[in-house]
């Protein structure tokens, strides 16, 4: 007996082969195929019948999901958007840095959404820091409390930032003052006596103590083997009267990763510049650059762009033109090494009231790598001292001069 989905193919194959057994029936045996072909037909016709329901159930429940697929592609698009983690602008920006993200990813980051990015499909998250807060964000915000508020301490306050290596990948952080207000230092000693800004845990010589308007100045500290560094905002009352307040930008920077700009001093140009300076600015060598040249700052007056302590020529704007010998005290060191400059620009050491250029346009020219310029104050000032404000520089690099002959 044979029994399947074909229900005609079935009984026509059962009589055939019967039928090739038996040539010249009998009529017992031919009621007896009739029973057997009935009852086939009937089991086939039993077992059809239940697969039909079964296949029309699967067909209804099919049907059900499809309908509701074709709901939920309605709710839930079909697509993903793939939002990079990049800086946005907040919708109410106070000098504040955000990074474009998900609303879940804002959220679980501790961040508050400000304003749309990536086409309406993110949001601009603001994640801010305050004091003995640790921080692993990136472009986040270092604010003292109540910002955009200031406060007059009544008395000593420390106030640490931990910023925390967030990976391997990352080498260095930059700290943009975008509002940096401390107690100045005093206008004599340039000593920060009442506040300063500290920095602890970084790889290599970073100033030990700031102070002062430090708004739009910036700074880039190394990890090296560590894995965190210390911020440290002292405040101090002392008699005192003046609202401190600071916001800084922290934005991290991966290990490997333009050709113009300007570097100011810190403090530049509202204080005599800070004693006790010992730091280096490092410039990225760009592909195919031979050199980099140093010049006044656009817009700055020649007689302000650069104030040092030396002593200065007959004409006040002409400083000592890099003189190692009458350079010793404050300075900037910049390593030429420069075949094709003048004379009076191969030594190292720039000082005095004019950047090493005995004329105008006051430029140095290195072709040494990397490209770096050192700062260097001794602990020295005094009154005479309180004009010198620091510098504004800045700097082009340029591809390599075609070689004589």
């Amino acid at each position: 007996m044979i029994l399947g989905r074909d229900f005609f193919g079935e009984i026509i194959v059962a009589q055939k082969k019967h039928r090739l057994a038996t040539l010249y029936p009998s009529q017992d045996t031919m009621r007896t195929d009739f029973y057997s072909i009935v009852l086939t037909s009937t089991l086939v016709l039993v077992v059809n019948c239940f697969n039909l329901d079964r296949e029309l159930q699967n067909f209804d429940q099919s049907l059900l999901e499809t309908k509701s697929n074709e709901r939920s592609s309605k709710l839930f698009p079909l697509f993903s958007v793939l939002i990079r983690n990049v800086q946005c602008l907040p919708e109410a920006s106070e000098n504040v840095a955000g990074t474009c993200s998900t609303n879940s990813q804002c959220r679980n980051s501790g961040g508050v959404a400000s304003g749309a990015c990536a086409n309406g499909f993110g949001v601009c998250c603001v994640v801010t820091y305050s004091c003995e807060d640790s921080a692993r964000q990136n472009n986040s915000n270092f604010r003292n409390r109540d910002y955009p508020s200031g406060f007059n301490p009544t008395g000593l306050e420390v106030c640490n930032l931990r910023i925390q290596k967030p990976s391997s990948n990352v080498c260095q952080i930059r700290l943009d003052f975008t509002n940096m207000q401390l107690a100045a230092a005093d206008p004599i000693t340039g000593q920060c006596m009442n506040d300063r800004l500290s920095i602890n845990g970084v790889s290599g010589t970073v100033p030990s103590n700031l102070c002062g308007d430090l708004s739009q100045q910036h700074m880039y500290l190394d990890y090296g083997s560590s894995d965190r560094i210390t911020l440290s905002v002292i405040t101090d009352g002392g008699g005192v009267v003046q609202a401190r307040q600071w916001n800084v930008r922290l934005t991290y920077l991966e290990c490997n990763s333009l050709s113009r700009g300007e570097v100011r001093m810190l403090g530049y140009p509202m204080n005599a510049h800070l004693a006790d300076l010992d730091y280096t600015v490092c410039v990225r060598s760009e592909d195919g650059a031979g050199s980099i040249v140093w010049s006044p700052c656009q817009g700055e007056p020649i007689a302000s762009a650069f104030l040092m302590s030396g002593a200065p020529l007959t004409d006040p704007t002409m400083g000592t033109p890099g003189a190692s010998g009458a350079c010793s005290a404050d300075y900037v060191l910049i390593m030429t090494d420069d075949p094709q400059a003048t004379p009076t620009k191969l030594d190292d050491r720039y000082c005095g009231n004019a950047l090493a250029a005995m004329m105008p346009p006051f430029l140095v020219r290195s072709i040494a790598k990397p490209f770096i310029m050192r700062v260097r104050t001794d602990s020295l000032e005094d009154a005479a001292d309180m004009t010198n404000t620091g510098f504004c520089l800045a700097f082009r690099q340029e591809p390599p001069r075609p070689q004589a002959g």
